[in-house]
């Protein structure tokens, strides 16, 4: 597949916290590409229903004041983070990757 490569600013998404303040993580496995992977998501709405479907209903959300320094301690720990992943058909999964700058140019 190949990559599209657009600007994105994720100030004021949403994250889903655990009860020990961490973000929670979700692992994914789409055509060979698996992974820990922390979701973001653009809208309340969007993320109560991810929550819903992968049976996970207790979590606090938080929202993102600095997108850089929130995603680059989740690379630091080897996370990608992905933005609104939806399901499109059977067992396929599509979302928006937020990668480091350094793999963009």
């Amino acid at each position: 597949m190949e990559k599209r490569v657009r600007p994105i600013d994720i100030t004021g998404y949403l994250i889903p916290f655990d009860e020990n303040e961490q973000p929670i993580c979700v692992c994914i496995q789409d055509g060979g590409i698996s992974g820990r992977m922390v979701v973001v998501f653009s809208t309340e709405e969007k993320l109560r229903d991810t929550m819903e479907f992968i049976g996970h209903p207790n979590f606090k959300i938080k929202q993102i004041d600095d997108p850089l320094e929130f995603c680059e301690t989740l690379w630091e720990q080897h996370c990608r983070v992905i933005c609104d992943p939806r399901i499109v058909g059977d067992n396929k999964t599509r979302w928006t990757e937020i990668c480091p700058p350094r793999d963009v140019n």
